[in-house]
């Protein structure tokens, strides 16, 4: 008798055993492998392939939603005609610049607008200055980092999923899971080099901004970074099935895997986590809406007027007209009280990015804390910063806007401003809700 067989002889005559484990050391002794299948330790499902793995699956469910949301956020950027946009506010007309064409419209007038390809801009005078040429090549040279983005997303989506469940193993899956967001990242930064955005002010007159759709395929690299973060501490549920019958088996129920292992990482993490990027979407949100800022005044017939103020253009409507006004436009520069108002959306709009990217941040050090990969408090110092951060971007601004006495305005903070101060708050929150990292 062999020294591992006398062993387990004798843990079992102390009787201190259950009865599985005494089950699996009977069967070690016998040899017989039928024993094992009598008492049921042979029995392949996908329940015991979830609970086979001690480590939890820890952001399973959070990467998927964040591949997902990556997917969707870019796909909407590709046929968005807001990447590049501008406003003429004396004459009341403003022009949209996409990836494959623009935009132009006569501001509250729904029917009176037009739009076309770079190919076909010759009305607008861009082919006369290649202007047109150049928009094109730039779409295209984003266009064709974006598609690549959203199939690396997808196709990393897929690879995640099937190993996480046991189905297969892929050992180049940690070299793409940062593909989808780097590819899209580079693809709005070659396309902001690339397009001809100073040839569009001289032949349109009118100074444009980024756009949504820029910022859209922007976050959308970032919710796929983030996916892939997110990945780090999934393993495997159990390694790949080389028995067909087995793996058949398990292919029959992947839809009921996935909902166990989506169950099983949800934990404390997890809710920090939403809540931190409840505050990045509330915040990015607010950042393009004219409503931070409401003024009323009295008109000429005793009816009251309003003012809607964001960061980047001032919204009215008069006589049924609705108008405009951008705080980048030349004429409102050469305004002390425009001029004040594009000031005090310009500081804002800036602290609240800084306040995004400390807020991503801190999701990527808060679940590199919790799976042990690199301990550090650094995510929930992140988190408060951030949060205080976005709670100063409305002082900010509330505090550099002019006052509107001189005009006949009342003035008082709108949604939006109440939104991103909630939202500050929710991310301080989310950060002393982390738990004090054990390596500090």
């Amino acid at each position: 008798m062999s020294d591992s067989e006398t062993y387990d002889e004798t843990l079992i005559a102390a009787g201190n055993l259950d009865e599985k484990t005494m089950d699996d050391i009977k069967v070690h002794i016998s040899g017989d492998p039928d024993l094992s299948q009598s008492q049921g330790i042979a029995s392949i499902d996908i329940s015991s392939t979830i609970n086979s793995n001690n480590s939890s699956p820890n952001q399973f469910l959070l990467s998927i939603l964040l591949s997902i949301t990556a997917i969707m956020l870019i796909t909407i950027s590709i046929f968005s005609n807001s990447w590049m946009t501008g406003v003429e506010s004396d004459d009341h007309y403003g022009i949209e610049f996409g990836l494959t064409g623009y935009y132009a419209y006569e501001v509250g007038v729904e029917g009176d607008s037009a739009g076309g390809s770079y190919s076909d801009s010759s009305e607008w005078g861009f082919d006369e200055e290649n202007a047109g040429s150049r928009a094109y090549f730039a779409g295209l040279a984003g266009l064709i980092f974006l598609i690549l983005g959203i199939i690396c997303a997808a196709f990393t989506l897929y690879l995640f999923v099937m190993e996480s469940i046991g189905l297969q193993s892929f050992s180049h899956l940690s070299r793409l899971r940062f593909s989808s967001g780097g590819l899209v990242i580079v693809g709005c930064t070659v396309w902001l080099i690339l397009f001809p955005t100073t040839h569009m002010v001289e032949l349109t007159d009118i100074n444009f901004d980024l756009g949504t759709g820029f910022y859209l395929a922007l976050l959308g690299g970032v919710a796929g970074a983030l996916s892939g973060v997110m990945q780090f501490g999934s393993e495997s549920s159990s390694t790949a099935n080389k028995n067909s019958e087995d793996e058949i088996m398990m292919k029959s129920d992947i839809i009921d895997c996935v909902k166990r292992l989506s169950l099983k990482s949800i934990n404390k993490t997890t809710g920090i986590l939403t809540l931190t990027i409840f505050s990045i979407v509330v915040i990015f949100i607010s950042m393009f809406t004219n409503l931070w800022m409401i003024g009323t005044w009295e008109g000429e017939e005793g009816e009251y007027q309003y003012g809607y103020f964001g960061l980047h253009e001032e919204s009215s409507e008069f006589d049924g007209d609705t108008y405009i006004l951008d705080y980048s436009f030349d004429d409102c520069k050469e305004s002390q009280l425009c001029s004040d108002l594009g000031k005090a959306g310009f500081s804002s709009f800036v602290v609240l990015l800084i306040s995004i990217s400390i807020l991503v941040a801190a999701m990527v050090f808060i679940h590199l804390d919790s799976i042990g990969l690199f301990k550090s408090n650094y995510g929930k110092i992140a988190a408060i910063l951030g949060g205080v951060m976005s709670i100063l971007a409305t002082l900010v601004f509330y505090t550099k806007f002019p006052d509107l006495s001189d005009v006949n305005s009342i003035t008082s903070p709108g949604i939006s401003l109440f939104l991103v101060g909630f939202s500050g708050i929710v991310a301080i929150v989310s950060g002393l809700m982390v738990p004090k990292s054990e390596g500090h």
